[in-house]
């Protein structure tokens, strides 16, 4: 709230221990990890990743926590009926690297 209300700038440091940003990269480095992140995500489950990003938004409509937790079970439940899922865990249980 102070920086929005003051308008005080932070450095990223700062913007990450306020949980702002997940990393901190030195600039010289951007592309790289930006592009090593894409690469991290681009080769999850694009139904996993949907399902995520909707539950994520969806919680924040809820009033209370219980009905949040809810919801999030059940989609998690949905999500380990997929075959992705089913693939990714089997890769899990037997050691597989894809």
């Amino acid at each position: 709230m102070h920086m929005l209300l003051t308008g005080e700038l932070i450095t990223a440091e700062k913007a990450q221990s306020y949980g702002l940003l997940n990393t901190v990269v030195p600039p010289d480095s951007l592309e790289s990890e930006t592009m090593k992140l894409a690469k991290q995500i681009a080769n999850k489950s694009s139904f996993g990743i949907r399902l995520g990003k909707e539950m994520f938004y969806e919680q924040l409509k809820y009033d209370n926590l219980k009905d949040a937790y809810d919801f999030a079970t059940e989609r998690i439940a949905c999500n380990l009926q997929h075959n992705d899922a089913k693939h990714g865990i089997d890769d899990f249980v037997n050691k597989k690297n894809t």
